[in-house]
């Protein structure tokens, strides 16, 4: 199937490990140009050379986007180029798991997982209109609705969850389409989840029994399946959208 985007740009930011790693490896193989954004340079590296290097018109960022500059230091570097597509990969609970939060741990929880896509989103979406096209997709989690584990990690993918359906219905009309994919736990090679069932075997597969109706961890490469197809041209009826895909976790 053609998705529509070879020779489009995008922006994938949180792209260095697991999901974001699949996520540009898949749009890289639908001959869009990359621009991929993580903390660490050796992971962007190896990242870099398996999408097909610079010759192919891809480029790598290495920055940590959790220093309130980082936004705007991100967009400078980026400011020549015109973005297609971005997808927002960031997001963690920061470890912070008190349902009394201090409120400057609540603030770091909501900034990874909501503030930076919206600092960004302010400057890429209207350029994209301008332009009468783009593609947004902001990676939330099945813990918007199941609501199980961290407080503050719940409340901060619902937020963006609600940020994504209300700025979705505003700019579909202008070409811009801004959706957000729901994963359960996924499992990778040095993940939390891959390190867990290997130190509690019996404790994982319970809650896998349990709670998941497939009664498996998702694969990266499933769920960027799904993202590459929200970047693509017959993505258009999912303006607002939240896709759950957590093989059915309760």
């Amino acid at each position: 199937m053609d998705l529509g985007i070879a020779g489009k740009k995008a922006l994938v930011v949180g792209s260095g490990k697991g999901l974001g790693r699949q996520i540009a490896l898949k749009l890289a193989r639908e001959n869009t140009k990359v621009i991929a954004v993580s903390r660490t340079a050796s992971d962007l590296e190896s990242l870099l050379s398996d999408m097909g290097g610079t010759g192919k018109g891809h480029q790598v960022i290495a920055m940590d986007m959790m220093p309130l500059s980082a936004p705007r230091e991100l967009i400078e570097k980026i400011r020549n180029l015109e973005i297609d597509i971005v997808v927002h990969n960031l997001g963690a609970s920061m470890g912070i798991k008190d349902v009394f939060p201090a409120m400057d741990d609540f603030h770091k929880v909501m900034r990874i997982n909501l503030d930076i896509a919206i600092e960004l989103n302010n400057y890429l979406i209207p350029e994209m209109q301008k332009r009468k096209w783009g593609r947004v997709v902001h990676v939330s989690s099945a813990s918007a609705v199941v609501t199980r584990g961290s407080l503050c990690y719940t409340v901060a993918k619902a937020a963006l969850n609600t940020y994504t359906e209300s700025l979705g219905l505003q700019v579909a009309r202008s070409g811009v389409n801004v959706a957000s994919v729901m994963p359960g736990a996924i499992a990778f090679p040095g993940s939390r989840w891959d390190q867990l069932y290997k130190e509690k075997t019996a404790e994982i597969s319970k809650y896998l029994d349990e709670h998941v109706a497939l009664n498996r961890f998702a694969k990266p490469e499933e769920v960027a399946d799904a993202i590459t197809f929200l970047c693509s041209e017959s993505a258009v009826l999912f303006s607002g959208s939240q896709l759950r895909m957590d093989g059915g976790t309760y």
